[in-house]
Parts: structure tokens; C-alpha cells; sequence
């Protein structure tokens, strides 16, 4: 990995030497974020963190589409403190694992190819991007702990009409809710056939 400059380190640079780094680097994150989005892998730990925190990172910003992008070009009248923060926004990002498609890749392909295997599934069953989507639900860790068998219905039984988005959805907003609950929203969201696996 490259080496990444910090907040406090930014400090200690001139001005026009942190306009003209964050120039460079912002064009190489957008680029990033485009090639993301082109894969549909916004679902990325990542992508979903600037998603997340757009509002409170001054150096973001929303295009027309609604995507989201790194600014090029600093205000004139910025402060250091301001450039030292939104350099530190984008090496931040350029550092994470996720925000590049071989990262991606490497963090849950193999995961993705065993689960196919021992689920005698098929790809067209569960996309690698679809799978990504539900490996990247906020609260996925917890969500297996206490509903194992609504985890492993979902995603052996996951049908077209339900998207890795909607279980990840159904993951993220299930704190307090029931099995019965979960199942419910896993019906309200198209899928059907519901198959108990061991126990919650």
C-alpha cells in the first residue's frame, strides 16, 4: 500500500503544496468511485463509509446523478486546517481495502466461492456483487450471532425478486425484531419458501 499522509502531517505542508496534493489524489479516488460504481459495488465498506458521512466532510461532493465525488480544486480561501482535513478525507479512502475492485475481490471472493460450494448454489443464484451487498450490511456480525438460520434461509434461498440491497436492508434493520419479524420482511420483499436452518 502507498504510504498515506495523516491529518497532522498535512500540517506541516505549505498551502499550495496541499491544493496541488489533493488535486492529484482526488482525481485518483473519483476514479476509483467510478470504477466502483460502474461494477455496482457501491455496497463497499468504503464507497458506504463517504456515503455515510458526506455531509460532514467538507471536501465531498454530489454530482448531478447523485453520486458521490471527491473536490478537485480547493477553495481559494481555505484554511490549512481545512485542506490538511480534506487531504486526510482522501488518503483515507485511497488507504481502505475496499475502495478498489480487487480489494473487493480479495476481501470475499474466497468466502463467496465457498458458500456457492458447500450450498450447492450457482452465481445465478447469488451474484458476487449481490453477495457483497449483504457482506457489507452495517450490523452483519450481530445479525448472524442471533439469527444464524435466518442468514443462511436468506442466502440459500434468495430468490430473483429479492436483491442482495433488500437482505442487506432486512440486516440492517433488524435490531429488536423478531425471527417471525425478520421472516415477514424477507415475504414483504418478494422471497418466498422460507426454510428453517438449525436454530435462531
Amino acid at each position: 500500500m502507498a504510504y498515506k499522509i495523516d491529518y497532522w502531517e498535512a500540517l506541516t505542508y505549505s498551502n499550495a503544496q496541499l491544493k496541488s496534493m489533493i488535486d492529484s489524489r482526488a482525481r485518483r479516488a473519483n476514479q476509483r468511485l467510478r470504477e466502483l460504481e460502474k461494477r455496482d459495488l457501491t455496497g463497499s465498506t468504503a464507497y458506504r463509509y463517504l456515503e455515510r458521512h458526506a455531509q460532514n466532510m467538507s471536501g465531498l461532493r454530489h454530482t448531478k446523478e447523485g453520486y458521490i465525488r471527491f473536490r478537485v480544486g480547493a477553495g481559494k480561501n481555505a484554511t490549512k486546517t481545512e485542506l490538511a482535513s480534506a487531504l486526510a478525507q482522501i488518503e483515507g479512502f485511497l488507504g481502505a481495502k475496499t475502495s478498489t475492485v480487487k480489494g473487493i475481490n480479495r476481501a470475499y471472493r474466497k468466502s463467496y466461492e465457498s458458500l456457492l460450494e458447500n450450498n450447492s448454489m450457482t452465481s445465478s443464484q447469488l451474484s458476487f456483487n449481490e453477495y457483497t451487498d449483504i457482506m457489507e450490511a452495517d450490523n452483519l456480525n450481530s445479525f448472524k450471532k442471533n439469527f444464524y438460520s435466518a442468514f443462511v434461509a436468506m442466502i440459500s434461498n434468495k430468490t430473483k425478486s429479492v436483491s442482495g440491497g433488500e437482505i442487506r436492508k432486512i440486516i440492517e434493520g433488524s435490531a429488536g425484531r423478531t425471527l417471525k419479524d425478520i421472516e415477514e420482511d424477507y415475504k414483504n420483499a418478494g422471497g418466498s419458501g422460507w426454510i428453517q436452518v438449525g436454530t435462531a
